[in-house]
């Protein structure tokens, strides 16, 4: 069976969040529905929505930039398991960030709380969508 999930390993230098990636490349190569990008102490995790000849670029579903959001959002990466893959249940995650009401939520997010950095809003929406899915289980 064809891999579920390419990972791209960068050297542990490399800001990830910075960087060009080749993930995209990789995966519109390939089978496979998501990406990650990591260096050992940053991850992001990418769909493979989007990606084709003409957009190289595949939409991000969330990030964890500092070593504190492996704890603070530990239970997210439970989407990357061998289990939520073969039930689904990342599939739906990614399906819900194509959806108008994960960038209505953005919006509002962004709106009432200035101050929480836009780069954890994607584990945020994660997060919740976690307990909302397993409720549908």
């Amino acid at each position: 069976s064809d891999p579920a999930i390419l990972i791209e390993a960068k050297p542990i230098k490399d800001d990830i969040g910075k960087k060009t990636t080749q993930i995209f490349n990789y995966m519109k190569n390939s089978k496979v529905t998501y990406g990650i990008v990591t260096n050992g102490r940053q991850l992001s995790l990418y769909s493979k929505f989007r990606v084709s000849k003409k957009c190289k670029k595949g939409r991000r579903l969330f990030d964890m930039m500092e070593l504190k959001d492996f704890t603070n959002y530990a239970d997210v990466l439970l989407f990357l398991s061998k289990d939520s893959v073969n039930s689904n249940r990342l599939d739906r995650l990614a399906s819900e960030y194509n959806k108008k009401e994960y960038w209505d939520w953005k919006k509002e997010y962004k709106r009432e709380y200035k101050d929480t950095a836009h780069d954890k809003l994607g584990l945020i929406y994660a997060k919740e969508k976690l307990i909302h899915l397993k409720d549908e289980e």
